[in-house]
């Protein structure tokens, strides 16, 4: 078995090459073809209402949102292990998507018809409910959770600033105002060293296949896994893959319905969500909840993941792994996209 990362892309890349053929998610992508392109490849694919939107981006983060909220809840649990490190860099606090997701959110909602806004898809809701039903304990390792996570963060971290260029992209477009640079794309955003050091710990996770010279300096044996977690990880990882297909293809399905709301008068009432969506004893839809004012929109979510062949080929699936006084380094090289 290889490192635990190049492993994990390569056990879970087929269902990965699945997910980005969807349409909703090629209209992110295709913010950075040229209209004008010679090579078939390069050349923008989708114009006027095809194109990617404001409303197909704010639906995108509205269906994130209660996914990574219930995620980060299970890993802030106490049980949950392999606890994410707090050095060299704390990645239990910068890997907190869920509040830039919530700025980001209130960014674009003043561009967005209230009929839209707070929609949860059925698949969302769905998913949501999956995963407060899996259960933290030290016994498990949270391994399911860990798995689930890392097909969401991994996405967004390697795949970030592809997305942030695309739907800045999207907002020059729309002449949309920003006072700061991360103004609407702060979930794309990320410290720096944050990618790096979140591949050093999964690489250094697996207690079958750490390289011989590692050394290893207070090893806490909840922290390491075997080679049984990391298949029921995989496992889990090809899942949550599964799950991102059924909501990429509502989004797509409910497009059409969604962008017929967005042009009713703006006197029709508001669609708000009152349920909390993340509590466990109460995983309520806002669509459902106003199933009588609203079809189900949505939206899509990352693209340019470490994943991707097309984009980033070889992401991390060699991570040079080096002994420096005492110190696990490693080098990550992301091909440009194409």
């Amino acid at each position: 078995m290889g490192y635990f990362l190049s492993q994990f892309r390569k056990d879970t890349l087929a269902l990965h090459a699945e997910v980005e053929k969807k349409t909703y998610i090629d209209r992110y992508i295709d913010e950075g073809r040229d209209a004008f392109a010679e090579q078939p490849e390069l050349k923008k694919r989708y114009h006027g209402e095809e194109s990617l939107s404001l409303l197909d981006h704010y639906r995108h983060l509205c269906q994130l949102l209660p996914i990574y909220e219930i995620l980060e809840k299970k890993i802030d649990s106490n049980d949950f292990s392999p606890l994410l490190p707090k050095e060299p860099v704390n990645l239990t606090t910068v890997l907190k998507q869920a509040e830039k997701i919530k700025k980001d959110i209130s960014f674009l909602e003043q561009y967005i018809h209230g009929n839209n806004q707070n929609l949860l898809l059925e698949s969302t809701q769905k998913y949501v409910a999956s995963l407060a039903g899996i259960e933290v304990t030290k016994d498990e390792k949270a391994n399911e959770i860990l798995a689930h996570y890392l097909v969401r963060i991994l996405g967004d971290l390697f795949g970030g600033q592809h997305i942030k260029s695309y739907v800045n992209k999207m907002y020059e477009r729309n002449n949309i105002p920003k006072t700061n640079p991360d103004d609407g794309v702060t979930f794309c955003s990320f410290e720096k060293n944050t990618l790096i050091n979140l591949v050093n710990w999964l690489n250094s996770l697996l207690k079958d296949d750490r390289p011989k010279n590692l050394i290893v300096i207070d090893e806490d044996p909840l922290k390491i896994l075997t080679s049984k977690d990391y298949e029921k990880i995989a496992r889990a990882g090809n899942s949550a893959f599964k799950t991102h297909i059924e909501l990429y293809e509502e989004l797509e399905q409910s497009r059409a319905s969604a962008a017929r709301l967005e042009k009713a008068p703006m006197t029709a009432p508001a669609v708000q969500c009152t349920k909390n969506p993340v509590a466990q004893d109460n995983i309520q839809s806002c669509a459902s909840e106003n199933k009588d004012t609203a079809t189900n929109p949505s939206v899509a979510n990352n693209y340019h993941s470490f994943f991707n062949n097309a984009a980033l080929t070889t992401a991390a699936t060699a991570s040079a792994v080096v002994l420096a006084a005492g110190i696990l380094v490693a080098s990550v090289y992301l091909n440009k996209p194409g």
